[in-house]
């Protein structure tokens, strides 16, 4: 099948889920079938890897939502450029890009959704006009699709299509190496989230989950590490100093396959929670997980073939009791890794590839 060319308009780029969502596709699908260029406001990590990629870069302000002369530049920009298919990922530019359409863009227009958030009446209200000229819509769950829908969304334009992870087997010495360098003793073991240090991640229920297992369990061999870094990185080290060297906050993590890779149980502790692609990690790691009913994750997580454990979002007595079953139980533990190869396949990088690449041909929805 001929190869079609995709944009992607992003305004700025740092180190989050959704940068790395964009970054697997632009690694999986590249020169598979698409060739991807970027259009962005502000330089970024996407802009750093389009370059070492070779991508095609159009610088593209966008000062707002309703910025005319941005939309007319990209149907200009897309003209040009033969772009079959644009894809946007927050609300300015899929505005940007659904103005383009009013300016002469004929390219599709694809749009991800990664939040749950709540919105103001204004914005429902014009996200129904601009959805209008949106051709199709990627729901990264479940909960973010009934989310679109009850926000009065057109139901023939969404589409979940779950996120994969580029991840890589690592070496046993690298892993020794990994845990040495945490501090981490011969025969501890190790619970690990990977998030942003934001308020809707959760790390301060995650300190009080932590101090919950450690009264209810203080002899056992165990270290929390919360990787991330974020404005309350520094509150939350303050707030850990209490329990000691139990609890490692190492700051960002530059290869979460490593780390995960030298981890036994993957946590996830949000408030809030439209997927959790940190869990997909751990489970492509081949980690169970913990994680708080914050969404995403009881989609991940749940059903015939469980592979990790949800707890009610605020109750951190219910969730060290989950870690400490999962420490004690080798049977119960046992079931849900058992059950991790049927949850790798469900939430592959080739299954996401296939299913976007399907989107930006119309062939969904």
């Amino acid at each position: 099948m001929e190869s079609i060319r995709v944009l992607h308009l992003i305004q700025a780029s740092g180190t989050g889920g959704y940068e790395q969502y964009v970054t697997t596709l632009l690694k999986t699908l590249q020169g598979k079938g698409v060739e991807f260029e970027l259009a962005y406001g502000q330089e970024g990590t996407l802009t750093e890897l389009a370059r070492k990629m070779d991508l095609p870069l159009h610088p593209l302000p966008m000062e707002s939502p309703w910025d005319q002369k941005a939309a007319k530049a990209l149907a200009k920009l897309c003209k040009e450029r033969n772009i079959d298919a644009v894809h946007t990922h927050f609300l300015r530019e899929n505005y940007v890009a659904a103005f383009s359409k009013l300016h002469g863009n004929k390219a599709r227009l694809v749009n991800t959704i990664h939040m749950l958030e709540p919105k103001s009446k204004a914005v429902l209200a014009m996200n129904r006009i601009m959805y209008r000229l949106v051709d199709g819509i990627i729901a990264v769950s479940s909960a973010v699709k009934d989310m679109a829908l009850r926000e009065g969304l057109q139901p023939h334009k969404l589409q979940i299509v779950y996120s994969g992870v580029l991840t890589r087997p690592c070496a046993a010495d690298e892993i020794a190496a990994e845990r040495k360098r945490l501090g981490i003793e011969e025969g501890e073991t190790v619970f690990t989230s990977i998030a942003r240090f934001r308020e809707e991640k959760g790390h301060a229920f995650a300190l009080k989950a932590a101090e919950a297992f450690y009264r209810k369990r203080p002899e056992a061999r165990v270290r929390f590490v919360l990787a991330g870094d974020g404005a309350l990185l520094e509150p939350m080290r303050e707030a850990a100093k209490p329990l000691g060297g139990k609890v490692i906050l190492p700051g960002l993590c530059t290869d979460p396959a490593l780390l995960l890779q030298a981890s036994d149980v993957l946590l996830s502790h949000s408030e809030q929670e439209a997927f959790g692609l940190s869990i997909v990690e751990g489970i492509q790691c081949g980690l169970p997980a913990v994680a708080t009913d914050a969404g995403g994750p009881r989609e991940i997580l749940g059903g015939a073939a469980p592979c990790g454990v949800l707890v009610p979002k605020g109750d951190a007595e219910g969730y060290a009791d989950a870690l400490i079953r999962l420490l004690e139980d080798e049977d119960f533990r046992g079931g849900l890794v058992a059950n991790l190869p049927a949850a790798q396949a469900r939430f592959s990088v080739e299954q996401m590839a296939a299913d976007t690449l399907r989107q930006y041909r119309g062939q969904l929805g």
